[in-house]
């Protein structure tokens, strides 16, 4: 199982250090909402955990928990886990992979979400940045966040 730790945060990239991956990696972006959520903005932590994964005919799908806490953000932020599932189409191998997300679930504060997003990883390159967008919706509003890593060596997956 391998995890990948996302830290969101307004303004500035505020960097946050993941000791539980075997090398240590920072990520930072931001979180803002909109409808009832306009409020949100701010930092949160996302960790993004694989917890299966299967290839067929070149196209990877699994299933992914992401863990959300919130840091210094205002409004009503987003907190708890939701289970969901991905899908990793066929890529150029010198293209980054990317992973489509997708899950529904309960957070605090938002009540009952649907989750879209895609992680993508670095391709041929000698080192690059992970990026994660995601997108929590209900009928209420969304709440956005995006991320990106530190420098990672080349063909580094998302997840």
């Amino acid at each position: 199982m391998q995890s990948r730790v996302l830290a969101a945060g307004a303004g500035l990239v505020s960097a946050l250090t993941l000791a539980a991956s075997s090398s240590a990696e920072t990520y930072g972006g931001g979180v803002h909402g909109t409808g009832r959520y306009a409020s949100v903005q701010g930092a949160v932590k996302l960790t993004l955990v694989n917890l299966s994964s299967h290839t067929s005919g070149g196209v990877t799908t699994g299933r992914f928990r992401l863990v959300i806490r919130t840091g210094s953000c205002r409004g009503a932020c987003p907190a708890g886990r939701i289970t969901g599932s991905y899908r990793q189409p066929r890529a150029a191998p010198d293209r980054g992979q990317s992973e489509t997300l997708t899950a529904s679930g309960r957070l605090s504060h938002l009540g009952r979400v649907r989750l879209r997003g895609t992680a993508t990883g670095t391709g041929f390159i000698a080192s690059g940045r992970l990026t994660i967008r995601l997108r929590l919706a209900n009928r209420h509003g969304t709440v956005a966040a995006s991320a990106r890593s530190g420098r990672v060596r080349g063909f580094t997956g998302p997840a």
